[in-house]
């Protein structure tokens, strides 16, 4: 008798623990979909810690015909990272990378990021062959299990051509590292009838006619239908073919724990350009020229995809008729060579018909600029689409000489259909094209009109082009029924003798890959309902997912959408079942949704159309604040000298009774927060507490003609003060006066700026009122005290900046145009763009200083001028790879002290071995220093940590004054 799913989650928490087990509504819903147009709920969704949990795992489904899927990013555009199974969650413990030979090879778990990889290899000027377009949000596990392959690397350096190394689990429980021993005999040992099955087929292969040349001439162009069936041709050894197999298999044959990949030159110098063509078929002829001429890169879009991101790109013209861009890089590691490239790119376009003149840039912004373009075309055309549709991207190949063609066939097809705002853009160099489209599930007609589709879209790429109906998105469920009809029956049914030896019992991922079922593509497919005009244009690809300070505690901002998209699916259906189905998911969201959302808004940062959830979940806590909430909130806007001194007088209060004191506060601020639903911030001690701040400085007056500043201390500097292991000899506020003080400026504190606060604690909370109070105040203040805006403002606090500067849409008339007037600077910005190009040199503080550079120093822009302060003033620096937000969030990481301790994890780590490395190799008595730019981030990367942040006000003070 089959389990029930209760049965099911009981057994599985009592073999792995109770943590690793999610299985509450709102868990497994937030699973339920990635980034493709299905979406099937799991029964449980399982976080394994290592092989031995995997282990256990595959044997429960075994013994109990169970079947299981393994997720990394979820960042899958074919379906193969969602089941209506178990779900096996890879990315939350598997992080591991290992930099080996120097940087000549990589070893690397599922649940690291792409692009964290290739920051860790920068010192080695290596980098991973792999680079999809997503590898800023896509984890290894993924691109190895799909064969990634992306915008340069074409099939030459793919995940299966780069691979030196596997650790794999098959589903019967053998494990196998081929690093170790002789893997072939350890195959031949333990699984010998796997060892000579592999065999038979590779002979089978090698021996029927045409066979091994069809293999061979279908892979010499991108391609991901089906399985890496190549692997009986490249490799003779049963071993090294199990692990070319297992790579691209989509989780269906194995699992894989590590992959060790040998790295490629990150060629040091690079010249861009975006050339426009007047007619699609003169680019397609250009591109096969370029290519000859050694372009690295060759990235074509067709009109509608310029159209789609137009307004980012400012052409100077407007795109018309059949006319297409292309995206060229050249990458040399010499200056000559660089020179010779472009000059003959420019030789080559002169024989073509462009819109405008090829201009190639050295600009590392601007090639920045045109890469994000790129790599965002998927997600910005989902931007535009009708709300509620959901958006599907096609992954097609054929050879890279018919790429015109294949284009203007693909328009053809895609306006026979009526998909009239689809967009066609690729990888031109490998023949490797993509079109996304928009379709509304929910609509039986318009699922009729995908299937006949898709038909067509099948007979053409496989009957006219020979083509690859997947080139490197992995098959999945979307391509599953088409892969006899690409391969031809001989080799589908090899793949299904591959599939049968390795998982017998179907238990990994079935369904995917090979599937008997001609509709499954039609099946389970998602629907996109609107929930707020913040964030309907969301297409659920993930590029969020990274930046998120909850990703690991609870859930993203991805999930937190497509969680309220199921909500308003069920109360759309409205039937008891489903209204109850609602209710529980909320009750989830409560603390997973909206408590442990930072509101950092970086995930609108890594989105490509700048969707920020935070917003929304600020909204939503806004909608929740009762009459008694907003009064209290504009009250301590208007009393906020009051408020200040009480936040002294408490730390002050606590730090002297100690343990008893604090038990006391944890009552008291528990009952004053939810009387106040979360305007008053609770204490529960597990966050430390710094010492009160000093009183504010009094600046020196330097007469008339002095170069004049206005300081706005922030709230935080007024009311918190040095860490207990802090180095600091003084407050913050008096630093930052000394060291203006010391550039020659006279320091002007605005008086009664203790009576204000930006508003950035209110609007953090949903209180738009008192923000919009507190903010109108300190306008006045600034404007009075700045002369009108004649003096900059410089702020000691980057939340406070970015309130300052961004705060002008909740000011009216009068407000709008004194904010208006206003030249606000954080301190970095301000040293760094107006002080340190004054000299050729500064004085350096005997420090290697570790940075977190705080959400809003990213927002802002200002990651450069930081850095740019910190080589000024410091002996040297280190910037860990995982610097993302840490979860403070204002007061946040004392109402939820989880969310910071779970943030900051990774970084912790980092920088703790940063500091080990810095200490064995540091010069002379160089101490290690940690600094951020904001007082509360530095308090979360304390507790994170163990090591004690500072302002890096405190570096420049260090090297000015000290």
């Amino acid at each position: 008798m089959a389990l029930s799913n209760n049965e099911i989650i009981a057994d599985l928490r009592k073999s792995l623990g109770h943590e690793q087990v999610l299985a509450r509504r709102v868990e497994i819903q937030a699973y339920a979909g990635d980034a493709s147009i299905y979406r099937l709920v799991p029964i449980v969704v399982i976080r394994p810690r290592d092989f031995a949990d995997m282990n256990a795992i595959l044997e429960y489904c075994r013994d109990n015909k169970l079947y299981l899927t393994f997720r990394a990013a979820g960042t899958s555009l074919s379906g193969q990272a969602v089941t209506d199974g178990i779900m096996v969650d890879v990315a939350h413990h598997w992080k591991g990378i290992r930099v080996l030979e120097d940087g000549g090879q990589v070893a690397v778990e599922p649940g690291v990021v792409g692009s964290h990889v290739n920051a860790f290899l920068k010192r080695y000027k290596t980098k991973m062959g792999p680079d999809p377009a997503s590898i800023d949000a896509c984890m290894m596990g993924g691109i190895a299990a799909n064969n990634a392959s992306g915008l340069c690397c074409g099939v030459q350096f793919n995940t299966y051509n780069t691979m030196a190394a596997i650790k794999l689990l098959l589903a019967d429980g053998f494990y196998l590292d081929t690093a170790e021993g002789d893997p072939d005999l350890s195959l031949q040992r333990e699984r010998p009838q796997i060892y000579e099955e592999l065999v038979r087929i590779r002979e089978i292969i090698l021996t029927t006619p045409g066979l091994k040349d069809r293999l061979r001439s279908k892979f010499s162009i991108k391609n991901t239908c089906g399985y890496s069936m190549n692997a009986f041709v490249d490799y003779e050894n049963p071993a090294d073919i199990l692990a070319h197999l297992i790579v691209g298999s989509e989780g269906t044959l194995g699992f894989i724990g590590e992959i060790t990949l040998n790295t490629i030159p990150d060629k040091p110098l690079k010249a861009t350009a975006l050339v426009y063509f007047s007619d699609l078929p003169d680019a397609g002829l250009a591109i096969h020229q370029l290519a000859n001429a050694g372009a690295a890169v060759l990235e074509i879009m067709d009109r509608k995809s310029m159209l789609s991101v137009a307004q980012d790109m400012n052409y100077g013209f407007e795109p018309t008729g059949n006319c297409a861009a292309v995206l060229v890089e050249f990458q040399e590691e010499g200056e000559a060579e660089l020179e010779a490239r472009m000059a003959e790119a420019v030789k080559i376009l002169s024989r073509h018909i462009l819109i405008a003149r090829v201009e190639f840039t050295r600009d590392p912004k601007l090639q920045a600029h045109y890469w994000n373009m790129r790599k965002g075309l998927f997600p910005s055309v989902g931007a535009m689409r009708k709300m509620g549709t959901a958006v599907l991207i096609e992954d097609v190949a054929v050879p890279p000489a018919r790429l015109a063609e294949c284009i203007v066939d693909l328009q053809d097809l895609l306006n026979k259909y009526a998909f009239n705002d689809a967009i066609i853009f690729g990888h031109a160099k490998e023949g490797n094209l993509h079109f996304v489209l928009c379709n509304d599930f929910a609509n039986p007609r318009h699922v009729a009109r995908y299937e006949e589709l898709m038909e067509e879209l099948t007979s053409l790429i496989v009957t006219k082009y020979d083509g690859s109906l997947k080139a490197e998105h992995g098959t999945g469920r979307n391509i599953a029924p088409f892969v006899e009809r690409e391969w031809g029956t001989e080799i589908y049914q090899l793949m299904w003798r591959v599939k049968k030896l390795l998982d017998p019992l179907n238990i990994l991922n079935p369904g995917i890959v090979l599937n008997l079922d001609p509709k499954v593509h039609l099946q389970n497919l998602k629907m996109m309902p609107l929930v707020s005009p913040i964030v309907d244009k969301c297409i659920e690809c993930g590029f969020c997912e990274p930046k998120c300070p909850s990703r690991d505690l609870t859930i993203t901002p991805r999930q937190r959408i497509a969680l309220l998209r199921e909500v308003a699916r069920l109360e759309a259906v409205g039937d008891a079942a489903s209204r109850k189905e609602a209710r529980e998911i909320m009750e989830g969201y409560r603390y997973d949704g909206i408590e442990t959302c930072a509101g950092d808004g970086m995930c609108s940062v890594a989105c490509p159309v700048d969707i920020d959830t935070g917003a929304m979940i600020k909204n939503m806590r806004a909608e929740k604040h009762g009459a008694m909430a907003k009064w209290v909130a504009r009250r301590v806007a208007a009393n906020f000298k009051a408020a200040t001194a009480g936040a002294r007088f408490g730390i002050r209060f606590l730090r002297a009774t100690g343990a008893p004191g604090m038990a006391v506060a944890r009552v008291a601020s528990n009952v004053a927060y939810k009387l106040s639903d979360a305007t008053i911030p609770r204490i529960d001690g597990s966050i430390l507490l710094p010492k009160p701040a000093l009183p504010l400085p009094k600046p020196q007056s330097r007469g008339d003609n002095a170069r004049k500043i206005v300081y706005y201390p922030s709230c935080l500097t007024r009311s918190l003060g040095s860490l207990d292991d802090e180095r600091a000899t003084v407050g913050l506020a008096e630093a930052v006066v000394t060291v203006l003080e010391k550039l020659g400026y006279e320091v002007i504190i605005p008086a009664k700026v203790e009576e204000t606060c930006c508003g950035q604690p209110f609007y953090s909370k949903g209180l738009f009122e008192a923000c919009t109070d507190s903010l109108s105040a300190t306008v006045s203040l600034l404007f009075k005290a700045s002369e009108e805006g004649k003096y900059p403002i410089i702020s000691d606090t980057s939340p406070c900046t970015g309130e300052l500067r961004g705060g002008g849409k909740l000011l009216t008339d009068e407000k709008h145009r004194q904010w208006k007037a206003l030249r606000i600077f954080d301190f970095v910005e301000f040293i760094a763009k107006e002080i340190i190009p004054l000299r050729a040199s500064w004085p350096k503080a005997a420090r290697h200083a570790i940075i977190h550079p705080t959400c809003t120093l990213k927002k802002l822009g200002a990651l450069d001028d930081l850095k740019t302060v910190v080589a000024a003033f410091a002996n040297s620096a280190s910037y860990p790879v995982h610097d993302e937000c840490c979860g403070f969030a204002g007061d946040r990481g004392y109402n939820v002290p989880e969310l910071t301790m779970s943030a900051t994890r990774q970084e912790s780590a980092e920088v703790l071995r940063l500091a080990t490395e810095s200490v064995r190799t540091a010069e002379g008595s160089a101490k290690v220093g940690y600094y951020s730019t904001c007082r509360t981030c530095e308090i979360g990367m304390t507790a994170g940590t163990g090591k004690t942040y500072q302002s890096v006000v405190y570096l420049c003070y260090d090297a000015l004054v000290k």
